[in-house]
């Protein structure tokens, strides 16, 4: 069994160290008020979704051998997020690609390899599931799901998870987070949208995985646009992703093993 904790206000202020209000001003975790969480003054901003939150986050339990002073470590999957109950709730989110990409802060750790996995939740059957290296350095690390897999079919929801392994022989201290996307039906529109224009598109319709994406692509391909770092900043922001706003992108991953790109049905 893995070992993982609830990441309640608590184990934030042991993570962070600290007291509890100055480590709930840090993480930038709002308050579910009414369900809508906006920037007054941001361009680009996303609504916290009213729908059930799909889970909450959770942080490596103390023993794990991920950190190397021995630290609890902190995963966060860019997903829109509240506080509730002293506890970080974390919402599912929409795409329209049949392919989407993921994307995960991964904080200092001596993993050198995560996993990751699909899974479709009607079917409760894994669609792709491969081994990663890691980078060896903080930031934002990018997860994609790729076109020779089965697509995501529209309407049907998946749950995905990244999970560091932190030692080879023995999972149990394994980190991992998880989250849920739903695939939704493309806006003919937006094919014919220039690149800079989706992000904003993407996020005044709710389809949060492609905002994110479409955002980092431009983050990538001109980085020495401060536009899109702003956007980026502005759109973390907007679903209390505050902590990690600044953080990098980072060039990252490798498959270790391409023949575990399983289409539904697969052993």
């Amino acid at each position: 069994m893995k070992s993982h904790v609830s990441l309640t206000a608590l184990a934030v202020a042991l993570l962070l160290g600290g007291s509890l209000p100055a480590q709930a001003q840090f993480l930038g975790i709002g308050q579910p008020g009414n369900g809508v969480i906006l920037l007054a003054q941001s361009r680009l901003r996303f609504r916290v979704p009213r729908v059930r939150a799909s889970g909450s986050l959770r942080s490596g339990a103390a023993r794990g051998n991920c950190h190397p002073d021995g630290k609890p470590i902190l995963m966060v999957p860019l997903l829109p997020m509240t506080q509730a109950n002293g506890e970080i709730q974390l919402y599912p989110g929409t795409t329209a690609s049949e392919h989407p990409r993921f994307f995960v802060h991964i904080p200092e750790t001596t993993a050198q390899e995560a996993r990751f996995m699909v899974v479709s939740q009607t079917q409760r059957q894994v669609i792709y599931e491969e081994s990663f290296s890691l980078p060896g350095t903080s930031g934002v690390v990018e997860f994609r799901l790729p076109d020779t897999t089965t697509p995501l079919a529209v309407g049907e929801s998946y749950k995905w998870s990244v999970e560091l392994v932190c030692d080879p022989v023995d999972n149990s201290g394994n980190v991992a987070v998880e989250g849920i996307v739903r695939r939704v039906e493309a806006a003919t529109h937006w094919e014919q949208m220039p690149q800079s224009d989706r992000p904003l598109a993407y996020a005044q319709a709710d389809i949060w995985y492609d905002a994110v994406a479409s955002l980092a692509e431009l983050r990538q391909t001109q980085p020495n646009n401060p536009a899109w770092k702003t956007d980026w900043r502005d759109l973390l922001q907007s679903v209390n992703l505050n902590a990690i706003a600044d953080e990098p992108l980072v060039s990252c991953c490798q498959p270790k093993n391409t023949t575990s790109q399983l289409g539904v049905g697969g052993n």
